[in-house]
């Protein structure tokens, strides 16, 4: 027979369970399924979550700038493809690089946006996936719906969940946001419900806010989280998107190396990431061309880096070119 002492207990659990099914949780949205949001990555000092981020490509996470300036990468990890903090079936990832924007104001949180290089490729598959980032030209209405996942803090506790959650949160007008202070006009946007009960709190910094599986902006600050009339706000991505993939490229290239009957590393072959036009010319009379063929070498293995080198042939000649 049911009683209060056995239906309260079963009723609790059943809300702290990373279900197969979206379950209301409470203060924050709701728990998220295993495979739902594949894009997100956790970020951990050792055991302890400390962030998130959004696996934008096989080798980048993108994330807010304090989380990549306030954690020494040689002890952090990035974890993907798991939702419950305690799960080990997750990949691993020591991150090869922590990169800020460099005009990231500690203080201010101005410009508080940053990208995680990892040391090897992500393993694409069911439960990991990569998520496209917006355009530098996108726009966005008031009242758009959004969501944001993480695994920060729920309630004015500081109580903080094993499993991932979500929110649904619609986007201010910019009016309305750069009222508060330490908003600024640089790529700053607000997002969240008037009664501040479903946004993102501390240890939920570098999540993605997405729309139509498109990463739109990242979180990064908070006001007084969970109390009504204050938002959450965001590093909008497309007022950075310029940089975003200016340091995505360069990662994969040798910057101003002549390229005339010479070489470039085998891994640029595997992403393609890279620019070319001619060298010592200025911006403005930079020529490209059309490369017809990138030929590994036989013996190299991506896992070791044995970068081997290997040969461009040109669908075009030309004297030489550079890489940017």
């Amino acid at each position: 027979m049911w009683s209060p002492n056995s239906v309260v207990p079963a009723f609790c659990l059943l809300l702290i369970i990373c279900a197969a099914t979206e379950v209301i949780g409470i203060i924050g949205g709701r728990y998220a399924r295993l495979g739902q949001f594949p894009y997100h990555a956790i970020l951990l000092e050792h055991d302890w979550q400390f962030g998130g981020g959004s696996l934008v490509s096989e080798f980048f996470v993108l994330t807010c700038g304090h989380c990549v300036t306030t954690f020494d990468k040689d002890i952090c990890t990035v974890l993907l493809g798991v939702i419950d903090l305690t799960d080990t079936n997750g990949q691993m990832i020591p991150p090869q690089e922590f990169i800020s924007h460099p005009q990231f104001n500690a203080t201010s949180l101005d410009y508080d946006i940053g990208l995680i290089r990892l040391s090897r490729a992500a393993e694409i598959n069911q439960f990991v996936k990569t998520i496209g980032m917006a355009f530098a030209n996108a726009t966005y209405s008031v009242n758009t719906v959004a969501h944001v996942s993480g695994h920060g803090e729920m309630d004015a506790y500081h109580t903080l969940p094993e499993c991932l959650k979500y929110a649904y949160v619609p986007l201010w007008d910019k009016d309305n946001c750069t009222i508060f202070d330490r908003v600024t006009d640089h790529g700053m946007v607000c997002a969240g419900f008037d009664d501040a009960q479903n946004n993102p709190c501390p240890g939920d910094s570098g999540g993605g806010l997405v729309v139509n599986n498109i990463v739109f902006a990242v979180f990064f600050m908070d006001y007084r989280c969970g109390e009504p009339h204050y938002p959450t706000v965001y590093q909008f991505v497309p007022y950075h998107r310029q940089w975003i993939d200016q340091v995505m490229h360069s990662q994969f290239v040798r910057k101003k190396k002549n390229f005339w009957n010479s070489t470039m590393n085998a891994h640029n072959v595997r992403h393609k990431n890279f620019i070319i036009g001619t060298s010592g010319l200025s911006a403005g009379d930079a020529k490209t061309f059309n490369v017809e063929k990138l030929i590994n070498h036989p013996n190299f293995n991506y896992e070791s880096r044995d970068d081997k080198d290997i040969d461009i042939q040109q669908h075009s000649p030309l004297s030489a070119v550079t890489v940017s």
